[in-house]
């Protein structure tokens, strides 16, 4: 399912800024049972990246319908949400009073996700590192191309995931996922106050 502005469709505007600038932000959410893992994290979250970025939010009442609809089409699923600035002028100033587009569409929860949870999964460390650009660490922002060239180092369907560092060589992130090093009976998390996306589970 793809929902653009509660419509299902698929297209979106060619002067979108999320298309031509990045603006915007997205969360990636599970849908189990129906029901969506994490929703008030998700929906909090989203609201502050909005903020930061301002742009305005879609309301609560609008998200719930969304994913409602999405989780009624398809019960288990891995859902995204966008959030861009929508439709503006050429140049990058944005426009004084934005009417942003948002879109939801759902895919398929990966077959590998249960046995990579139960097994592990195999690591490598990536060549690309993260730009520091403390104004928009934690936000999980349309702008992602470190992270696509970082997955372009490798080909290999064995490795899972790549870990990335930061242009000073602290461990940050990987690809698309948060860290977590558990040692004896403490958790530690990567700092991220000057790059990287702060994830829901990482708020837990």
């Amino acid at each position: 399912m793809i929902l653009v502005n509660g419509v299902e469709t698929d297209s979106v505007h060619a002067t979108d800024r999320g298309l031509g600038y990045g603006d915007g932000v997205f969360r990636t959410l599970r849908i189990q049972a129906g029901k969506v893992r994490c929703w008030a994290r998700q929906i909090s979250k989203l609201e502050a990246d909005c903020a930061i970025l301002r742009i305005p939010c879609p309301s609560h009442d609008t998200l719930l319908q969304a994913v409602t609809r999405a989780a009624d089409a398809e019960p288990d699923c891995i859902a995204k949400w966008i959030v861009t600035r929508g439709s503006g002028a050429r140049g990058y100033a944005p426009p004084p009073s934005p009417s942003p587009t948002w879109v939801m569409l759902t895919a398929p929860v990966p077959p590998a996700l249960q046995r990579q949870r139960e097994d592990g999964v195999k690591l490598r460390l990536c060549e690309t590192r993260l730009g520091l650009q403390p104004r928009l660490a934690g936000v999980k922002h349309l702008n992602r191309l470190e992270n696509v060239l970082a997955r372009m180092e490798w080909t290999c369907l064995e490795t899972a995931e790549g870990l990335m560092l930061d242009t000073e060589g602290r461990l940050i992130s990987g690809t698309m996922s948060n860290l977590f090093l558990v040692r004896g009976n403490r958790l530690y998390t990567p700092d991220l106050s000057r790059c990287g996306v702060a994830g829901v589970q990482r708020a837990r």
